[in-house]
């Protein structure tokens, strides 16, 4: 028997006489196995998926142990607060989100955007850790708090880019190494179509455009906030120099974290009310 990790959704694969099991993340689910002894030297398996439900009585030794972690987030954060309210839910799991174009992408990174001044947020996929549905109603700090699992990792740093670099930057994200995967970018301020059929480096097709409808040129300077882990230690295999030697980089321990950015677009931009943000930024092609 091999249990695996890593990947976020279940399987269950036989080989032979033998399972690879893996349960979903975050706890969605739990994989038992169940090995009996069936002759001498031999065993047989049995594997079943249990889903993990609201309700289920919790056991006692752990719930001491989450109470305590429980009162040591509360120190840290403060108590739990409402900040607004979501229209409609929102999509947040990680399959969508690694090869499209997702409304909560939308979100996070037009509060970025905005909460930096940048003329256009690129925000790496795998920096949102929610991999679930956000429901309709009330959204609180905590639940912000959760989605950004890697605080150091998610603050934002801006800095200079050419037109150029930047279609570099969103070929990497559309790359074979990163589509699909966390190196995969949501966007603001910026709109481009892709086809994953072409080679790497020439997988984004036609025109970048700012968000007004007009061409970013490839000698034009823009403003661009991106999160620390790409920009400052080259995470997912991007190379951005002009950050990684940059101010913003040496400064990055003091720079805004995405979460705070994302409260106060919540509260104060939104005024509390959470609609779906503006769509059309990025296209695939080959549908």
């Amino acid at each position: 028997m091999i249990l695996g990790g890593h990947e976020h959704e279940r399987h269950t694969v036989t080989t032979g006489s033998r399972f690879l099991v893996k349960a979903d993340a975050n706890s969605r689910s739990a994989q038992l196995v169940t090995v009996s002894a069936a002759a001498r030297d031999t065993y047989a398996q049995s594997s079943e998926v249990l889903e993990v439900e609201r309700g289920m009585r919790m056991d006692a030794a752990v719930e001491r142990v989450t109470q305590a972690w429980r009162d040591s987030l509360i120190a840290r954060l403060g108590p739990e607060r409402r900040l607004g309210t979501l229209a409609a839910e929102i999509d947040a799991r990680d399959g969508a989100l690694r090869r499209q174009e997702m409304p909560f992408g939308n979100l996070v990174t037009d509060a970025i955007r905005l909460g930096t001044g940048a003329d256009v947020a690129l925000l790496n996929s795998g920096a949102l850790r929610f991999d679930d549905v956000l429901a309709a109603g009330e959204i609180t700090n905590y639940q912000l708090e959760s989605i950004f699992l890697f605080a150091d990792d998610t603050r934002i740093v801006s800095f200079p880019l050419t037109g150029a670099r930047l279609r570099e930057l969103l070929e990497h994200g559309v790359s074979a190494a990163n589509y699909g995967r966390g190196g995969f970018l949501q966007v603001s301020g910026v709109a481009f179509r892709f086809d994953t059929l072409r080679p790497d480096g020439s997988r984004v097709v036609g025109e970048v455009m700012r968000e007004d409808g007009r061409p970013i040129l490839p000698a034009e300077t823009l403003r661009v906030s991106f999160a620390a882990y790409p920009a400052c230690i080259g995470g997912d295999g991007y190379e951005v120099p002009e950050a990684r030697d940059a101010e913003a980089c040496k400064n990055s321990a003091r720079a805004p974290r995405a979460v705070d950015l994302l409260k106060e677009h919540i509260s104060r931009r939104l005024g509390g009310k959470v609609d779906q943000p503006r769509g059309g930024r990025i296209t695939r092609l080959e549908q």
